[in-house]
């Protein structure tokens, strides 16, 4: 048992240390104002839910509630944040910034490295590519219900005087 600011946690045997006090403040986000068993075995069920199903709908709620900073990243921010860290790392290895003295043959490896990442990338975009446009799937279903919106748009129009 966890007791803080007034309200007890039941035993978690599944929850570490870090958990059980992410589960008062889930507790007291949730506004467990009676405190009585009940409503905590609830919370602590809710919490359970979503602890187990990943993080990602509990932070949601409280990065809305203002209560934490959590920040989530776009897929740009992350691959400047990837580029920007390669980018440094080869500068300070390819320019001996630190002072490692590192061997020629390194050297050699290190200033080609960037072209070298650009291919790869571009291989990898093409084989995914090709990959995703081998396994489309088509949509028969729709492809009918398109076909049945042109012949009626088709009949429509034509009672209105256009000819195709």
């Amino acid at each position: 048992m966890l007791r803080v600011n007034g309200t007890t946690t039941p035993d978690m045997p599944w929850a570490s240390q870090c958990s059980k006090s992410f589960f008062l403040a889930f507790v007291a986000y949730y506004d467990v104002t009676d405190r009585d068993e009940h409503s905590i075995e609830v919370a602590q069920e809710e919490f359970r839910y979503r602890v187990e199903g990943g993080f990602q709908s509990y932070t949601k709620d409280w990065i809305v509630s203002g209560h934490t900073s959590v920040i989530t990243m776009t897929k740009l921010g992350q691959w400047l944040t990837g580029l920007t860290l390669l980018g440094t790392t080869w500068v300070t290895l390819n320019f001996d910034l630190l002072g490692l003295d590192l061997p020629q043959t390194y050297k050699q490896v290190i200033w080609p490295l960037p072209v070298y990442l650009l291919v790869a990338f571009g291989c990898y975009s093409l084989a995914t590519i090709g990959y995703r446009v081998a396994t489309f799937n088509d949509c028969e279903d729709a492809a009918k219900e398109l076909q049945e919106q042109i012949k009626a748009a088709k009949k429509d129009l034509s009672s209105k005087g256009l000819r195709f």
